[in-house]
């Protein structure tokens, strides 16, 4: 193996752990010595590399592991979330004195019902795809030429 693509894969390597951070490719390539210039096509060209991306993955299941993070743990901290959030709290005049009503965090709540809502797949999005003459597509029945030509009109 050759120095440069020994020190091609060390600077692979250490874009794969600065992704990690803020999961941003083109801060990672800066902070893996790529040039501020290029950076965003260097992230780019990276994370299209299989072995980068199968890196990046094996880190992030090595620090869920680490961490004990999973699925359970991320929906009960989010249940726990709610649950903070609908509790009520006193509203409070300007001295912090108690004005006889309440409130709770509505925002908190809606933002936890809907990760909660995504993650059980109740908000999917259904796309219709028809022809030009309104009439809807059966792709399954197609063949790749009829396909081909149907894409092309």
């Amino acid at each position: 193996m050759t120095t440069s693509k020994k020190k091609r894969n060390s600077r692979q390597m250490r874009f794969c752990k600065e992704y990690l951070i803020d999961l941003s490719p083109k801060a990672a390539a800066i902070r893996s010595g790529y040039s501020a210039k290029t950076a965003a096509t260097a992230g780019y060209i990276l994370m299209q590399k299989k072995d980068v991306r199968e890196e990046i993955q094996r880190l992030m299941t090595a620090r869920s592991l680490k961490l004990e993070i999973d699925a359970d743990y991320v929906l009960i901290g989010i249940t726990e979330v709610i649950e903070r959030c609908k509790q009520a709290e006193p509203v409070r005049d300007s001295k912090g004195n108690p004005i006889g009503e309440y409130t709770f965090n509505a925002a908190g709540c809606l933002k936890g019902y809907e990760l909660l809502g995504k993650h059980l797949k109740l908000f999917t999005d259904k796309i219709e795809h028809t022809g030009r003459d309104g009439k809807e597509l059966f792709a399954r029945n197609l063949t790749d030429d009829e396909l081909a030509a149907i894409i092309k009109a």
